[in-house]
């Protein structure tokens, strides 16, 4: 974590006096309870899902709630890493082919109640990387912030956008799984983040390189109204935070569906990602403007002053 996001995210909050905390912590969450665990920084929760996981027939579709689950879940442990494969970037090398991806992690200093919380969006040109990726743990505790870390869908699974798929789409535009993907993590923090000592009044968002993209087109999104206050972009130049037009996506997914060898979403669903992975290089990823998540470019969004997202 840079020392320039630390010092703006220290602005954000005012210092708490330490208290004592449960070991290991258990916290009832609105699917279900939780068992993290206490480290010399604080305590955290890893791999938390917030979504159900995108695979079988929900592949390519909106992210659903959670569904509940009996017991308390061990949140000890990282979940899996999105589907992606080699990749340009330093330490994105390793492939993974799991779909069931859609987790969370959540770091809490010691403290009262009520911090501001920070919510990270990783980079990897949004066809790699994970929430692990960065370790907030001693950056909560220093400025006495609740950090959550996400995974998102990335690559063909993320941005995949087709006629078929828009027909399944409420505003008739596919190809925004991975940011639709970030909205879902951000209500599950709206909903949740209170029971870990977060307020949920008082969330900012951040990223850098594909995660700055992320925040930057999430300010320009009107169905992230409400799910954050402020951002702050790293490594993600204002130009960069343009959006494929439908027609151009769409055109692109015809393609990416021919060379493997389909011509509906049956076929395409029913492929191995495995598969998918070694088709989706040749292509770009990227969010996608003309419906609900996205009806204007952020640039024309801004010049607008319409980048009301974070306003409640």
């Amino acid at each position: 974590m840079s020392v320039a996001l630390m010092a703006l995210a220290a602005a954000l909050v005012t210092p708490v006096p330490a208290q004592a905390a449960a070991d290991p912590p258990v916290i009832r969450t609105s699917a279900g309870w939780v068992r993290g665990e206490t480290t010399a920084e604080g305590r955290q929760f890893l791999g938390i899902p917030y979504a159900e996981p995108p695979v079988g027939k929900l592949r390519w579709k909106q992210p659903r709630p959670v569904r509940p689950w009996q017991g308390v879940r061990t949140a000890q442990d990282f979940g899996n890493t999105c589907v992606q494969g080699a990749s340009w970037d330093p330490g994105y090398e390793e492939p993974s082919h799991t779909e069931d991806c859609l987790d969370l992690n959540v770091y809490v200093p010691e403290g009262v109640a009520s911090r501001a919380v920070l919510v990270w969006f990783h980079g990897g040109g949004l066809t790699a990387g994970a929430g692990q990726d960065v370790v907030p743990d001693t950056f909560a505790r220093q400025t006495g912030t609740v950090v959550v870390t996400v995974n998102y869908r990335l690559g063909a699974m993320g941005f995949l956008a087709t006629t078929g798929l828009d027909g399944e789409a409420r505003d008739g535009v596919s190809g925004n799984f991975g940011m639709l993907d970030q909205q879902a993590a951000l209500r599950w923090v709206r909903a949740n983040i209170g029971r870990f000592g977060g307020d949920p009044g008082r969330v900012t968002i951040a990223g850098e390189s594909a995660g700055g993209r992320s925040v930057c087109t999430q300010l320009a999104s009107p169905t992230a109204k409400g799910l954050f206050r402020a951002g702050i972009i790293q490594s993600g130049a204002y130009g960069d935070c343009g959006a494929r037009p439908h027609g151009t996506a769409v055109a692109q997914g015809a393609d990416f569906a021919q060379k493997l060898g389909c011509t509906d979403l049956a076929c395409l669903r029913a492929k191995p990602a495995a598969e998918i992975l070694a088709a989706q290089s040749a292509f770009d990823w990227a969010p996608v403007v003309g419906g609900d998540f996205l009806p204007r470019q952020p640039e024309e969004a801004f010049a607008r002053g319409r980048p009301r997202a974070c306003r409640s």
